[in-house]
């Protein structure tokens, strides 16, 4: 039995620059002052924003929380600006690889089971390949993994060349995203839907001995997304669905309607769901409390949230899971029909160390590192975040509730929202291990 662990619909050339705090706000701010006014972003809800007053506003406050500024597509300017921006940065260490949360966590599956056959599902991205992608894994020293992982014959190609620089300080990120070649728009044919994706999704899962899930993230504008999940459900039933949430906010605003909108339309429907702290709380405001915010700690408000399916919330600190009904229909494995509550507490601490060693690594050995390096490291560790788990999800003096399972992180130098992709790279660990044979 082998299982095949999917991931869907967009994947990008990313730089990563490392920057000190206090330079980083130093530079932001000469940034601005340089950036012209008709260079905007687009905000949540479609506005256009000129990126220049955000860059002074993080400039006075400083990088005190991650910033994800989405360019405007529409302006060809700013892929110039990027480009221009990026000359300006050269006395900071650059790094390009695959970006783009899906082809993140597929290339992290792959990456886990290293060249051996072992237990670990097999890992494959189709969505769109753009030219950069394209270009960078047709490179002559380009690793197995991603030759293997991302096979343009089972993805759709677009001749775009969208761009994302992720500014790192020692605790938060400024992420530029310059869209073009992103959108799931680009997966529907106008006569055909989404045909075409689906047609590569079931040439890809044929003859696989075992299961198949398809992981993603939860797709927009909100017509598409709900369009592409019902076209998924009739044409693949077979497919379990992983959806993990991004950001569900307009800026700081919590558009509740919207929420619920994107809970009915795509969340209900998915079989495994992934949330991080703030999203699990504006998901529980809509959803729940409808509207409402609660004052009551993460633990409950996972165990309150209505989706039958198998839910995990992951933070800096920590993560948590509630079994969904029937997960049997998902999970195959032989150790989970002996013990499923020892698998699945094992499954997600391994997610959680996985993801922790990505920070706690020096020269990039924790995001590559295969299955048996996680387990040393995870056996290495003597003290967990206990105290910060406890505050952040159990607000402090509460028990975890019935039916809750835990992980809890070990303490690292640096918190886990530090490093670009990290949210992508545990939910791939969390599914590699959740579909090992």
């Amino acid at each position: 039995m082998k299982n095949l662990v999917i991931y869907t619909w967009q994947s990008t050339l990313d730089t990563l620059i490392r920057v000190g705090a206090e330079k980083l706000t130093e530079k932001v701010g000469s940034i601005a002052e340089e950036t012209p006014d008709t260079i905007k972003i687009k905000t949540r809800s479609g506005k256009l924003r000129p990126i220049k007053e955000v860059l002074r506003e993080i400039a006075h406050s400083g990088l005190d929380r991650d910033h994800n500024l989405r360019l405007d597509e529409d302006n060809s300017e700013c892929a110039d600006w990027l480009r221009k921006l990026l000359s300006q940065l050269d006395e900071f260490p650059k790094v390009n690889r695959i970006g783009g949360n899906p082809a993140i966590s597929a290339l992290r599956i792959a990456r886990l089971a290293g060249h051996s056959e072992g237990p670990i599902p097999w890992a494959a991205y189709v969505g769109l390949m753009s030219t950069s992608v394209h270009e960078y894994i047709e490179q002559a020293d380009s690793t197995p993994e991603l030759r293997r992982v991302f096979d343009p014959h089972h993805s759709i190609r677009v001749n775009e060349y969208p761009t994302t620089i992720a500014l790192e300080s020692e605790r938060h990120k400024l992420i530029l995203a310059y869209g073009p070649g992103r959108s799931p728009t680009l997966l529907r044919d106008a006569n055909q839907g989404f045909s075409p994706l689906i047609d590569k999704l079931r040439a890809r899962i044929g003859g696989i001995p075992g299961r198949a899930v398809l992981g993603m993230n939860a797709p927009r504008p909100l017509e598409v997304g709900e369009q592409l999940i019902n076209e998924l459900r009739s044409e693949l039933p077979e497919l379990a669905l992983f959806v993990a949430t991004s950001s569900l906010r307009h800026g700081n605003e919590l558009d509740t309607k919207n929420v619920r909108e994107i809970a009915e339309g795509i969340l209900r429907h998915a079989q495994i769901l992934s949330f991080n702290e703030q999203e699990l709380h504006d998901v529980h405001t809509a959803v729940v409390g409808n509207g409402g915010f609660r004052d009551i700690s993460l633990a409950r408000k996972l165990q309150e949230l209505p989706f039958e399916a198998i839910t995990v919330v992951h933070s800096a600190f920590g993560a948590m899971m509630k079994l969904g009904t029937d997960p049997e229909t998902i999970i195959n494995s032989t150790s989970f029909s002996g013990d499923p509550s020892g698998f699945l507490a094992g499954c997600l601490q391994r997610a959680v160390d996985g993801a922790a060693y990505a920070i706690d690594s020096v020269a990039n050995v924790g995001r590559t590192a295969n299955e048996a390096m996680v387990r040393v490291y995870s056996e290495s560790i003597r003290h967990r975040c206990e105290e910060q788990f406890a505050a952040v999800m159990l607000n402090t003096i509460e028990r975890l509730p019935g039916g809750i399972i835990a992980a809890q992180s070990p303490l690292v130098a640096k918190p886990l929202s530090a490093l670009t992709g990290v949210g992508a790279i545990f939910d791939g660990l969390l599914l590699a291990n959740l579909m090992r044979d």
